[in-house]
């Protein structure tokens, strides 16, 4: 049994090829999630992922990715973690302006919100340093690098 990914595309506009397929979604979620979880993913465009960061975080501008844990065990899904949304062309721009592969950008931040949604946190700078070290170990066991090496090292060379 592996956790159960259900992912919904909001429009055609987030359907290009560089997103990636369903198996790489169940993949990266058996890496971090207990067998018998479930999560929803949806995958948006920017119009989308601007609404959604307005209303929830009062921030008007489009994000990567929003984690909505689900704080409510149900008799019909007790095992249900929350649901993700993931900005597609926000995604695609950043890998692209932070010159990193696009799919290493997917994994990263599909990882990021499944910790979200386990509890992790990034608030304080202790509770940041565990959830990064989680992102760069899982990350790393997936076979890509490290999403942290690179900032680290850009803030001890200041």
């Amino acid at each position: 049994m592996k956790p159960q990914v259900h992912i919904q595309f909001a429009s055609r506009a987030c359907k290009p090829d560089n997103i990636p397929d369903l198996e790489s979604f169940y993949q990266w979620a058996a890496t971090v999630l207990d067998k018998s979880s479930e999560v929803g993913v949806r995958i948006v465009d920017n119009s989308e992922s601007r609404q959604l960061n307005q209303y929830f975080r009062q921030l008007d501008r489009a994000t990567n990715v929003l984690s909505f844990p689900f704080t409510t065990e149900t008799p019909d899904q007790p095992n249900y973690l929350g649901d993700i949304v993931m900005a597609a062309p926000t995604i695609v721009l950043e890998a692209q302006q932070q010159d990193k592969p696009v799919l290493s950008h997917w994994a990263h931040l599909f990882i990021h919100a499944l910790l979200h949604l386990q509890g992790y946190s990034h608030k304080t700078e202790a509770s940041a340093s565990v959830m990064e070290a989680q992102e760069s170990k899982t990350m790393i066991a997936l076979g890509f690098p490290d999403p942290w090496l690179s900032e680290r090292y850009a803030i001890e060379n200041r």
